[in-house]
């Protein structure tokens, strides 16, 4: 496949941190070939209308390019072993930009995770029905609450 990304052969490319994030890598997808935030863009009270990856990624067509690319590689089916990244960096972000896709797009950052144990991902969903609870220890995963200006106390299961 491609070299997508300088630092590693995989496919998957990784975004290099920048100002506040610099040094924090990211695996991102793309909010505009995602069905989920198509439907939730619309939907009144929802902070998916004020998106701001849809509105970089709509700027920029290099940026929209990469997130379509891993939005395809990653939902689509099972990585080959040597399509999965190996991330140089204690921490990685998942969905900085973008969100899960499907089923295998989660159960591809499993695989990422897994094959990167020194490294502490984060996952960032409002799609909590495709996270397994079996999950690798340095997965965590953070709910991102799609109400707009409504905080919660408690995370839905």
């Amino acid at each position: 496949m491609s070299n997508a990304n300088p630092y590693t052969k995989s496919p998957i490319h990784i975004t290099q941190g920048t100002g506040k994030m610099l040094g924090i890598v990211s695996i991102n997808s793309s909010t505009l070939s995602n069905p989920f935030c198509q439907k939730m863009k619309d939907k009144p009270g929802l902070i998916c209308g004020k998106c701001y990856a849809r509105t970089y990624e709509s700027i920029y067509p290099a940026l929209r390019g990469y997130l379509e690319s891993n939005s395809r590689i990653l939902s689509a089916g099972p990585l080959a072993d040597e399509d999965i990244p190996i991330i140089y960096q204690d921490v990685c972000r998942i969905n900085s930009f973008g969100e899960l896709m499907n089923q295998m797009h989660f159960d591809n950052i499993v695989r990422i995770a897994m094959k990167n144990p020194h490294c502490l991902f984060t996952l960032w969903t409002k799609r909590l029905n495709l996270i397994s609870p079996n999950r690798p220890s340095n997965l965590n995963v953070i709910y991102s609450n799609p109400k707009l200006d409504s905080p919660i106390s408690t995370v839905p299961s």
